[in-house]
């Protein structure tokens, strides 16, 4: 079992526990919406807004699945065409070996 505290200036705390990867998913498709930030948010801004684009929802993941000791990572992609300059749409996922 993980339990995860954070402390942030101002005394705002959180506690979220999972015990597995499938806990973790099913917590954040119930809780978390996706919604283009315009900026990298830290793990206690997307638990605290309750959103996050898929950069911020995988870096969220990425640090509850290291936490449970698991292997994972996260892919980053741009989109390219041969008839637009590169720098296109962008997706980022994470994986994990259990």
């Amino acid at each position: 079992i993980f339990l995860c505290r954070f402390q942030r200036i101002g005394g705002y705390k959180m506690e979220i526990e999972f015990k597995t990867p499938l806990e973790l998913y099913n917590w954040m498709h119930k809780n978390l919406k996706y919604k283009h930030s315009g900026k990298f948010l830290s793990v206690e801004e997307v638990y605290e807004n309750k959103y996050g684009d898929c950069h911020n929802q995988a870096n969220f993941e990425i640090y509850f699945l290291r936490k449970m000791n698991l292997k994972c990572g996260r892919e980053f992609m741009v989109e390219y065409t041969t008839w637009n300059s590169p720098g296109g749409a962008t997706h980022t996922i994470s994986w994990y070996i259990q």
